[in-house]
């Protein structure tokens, strides 16, 4: 199986783009996060969160065969599990998310896109909704957005509570300034 250090060099070659590079960094800390909750292989988890735009570049033009390609380069490389949930995360390729992983994947990356967008404090705002957080989420993402059709389903996605997912988005965000 690829190393971590060997997973962030192929992003960082395969992408380029630092802001990219960003996304799917957060992405790998959310899966960690969510692995660990889940008592599920950190390792893998995080490894797939870092890989999970990998093809970005070759394919931004054709959305439905992005993270396919991605998990083809990385058959092998990784488990079939993990490649699997890479495939699968991002509705618009129209691969299932069978997986407690995939779903977990298809989780962290809406999350991390939530949390380009919206303030700390509105993410903290949509948290104390507690059961009510998937609609505050929603009232925040304009209609026709693609986000609205990721975020479908969200509040089921993994097992893990939205609100719950909401605080660990807003924990990493909050390390990720403290680190820089």
């Amino acid at each position: 199986m690829i190393t971590w250090d060997e997973a962030l060099g192929r992003l960082r070659r395969e992408v380029g783009d630092e802001r990219r590079v960003a996304h799917s960094l957060l992405v790998a800390h959310l899966m960690a996060r969510l692995a660990e909750r889940l008592q599920a292989d950190q390792s893998l988890w995080e490894l797939g969160g870092v890989l999970h735009d990998l093809d970005l570049a070759t394919t931004k033009a054709d959305l439905t065969r992005q993270d396919v390609l991605a998990a083809q380069w990385l058959d092998g490389v990784l488990p079939a599990v993990a490649t699997h949930a890479i495939a699968a995360h991002d509705y618009r390729t129209g691969v299932r998310d069978e997986t407690l992983l995939a779903r977990a994947l298809r989780a962290a990356d809406v999350l991390a896109i939530l949390g380009s967008r919206f303030t700390v404090q509105g993410l903290r705002d949509a948290t104390y909704q507690g059961d009510g957080a998937y609609e505050a989420l929603m009232g925040m993402v304009e209609e026709g957005h693609y986000l609205r059709q990721a975020m479908v389903n969200l509040k089921e996605l993994c097992d893990v509570r939205l609100p719950e997912m909401l605080e660990m988005l807003r924990r990493e965000i909050h390390h990720d300034a403290s680190r820089s």
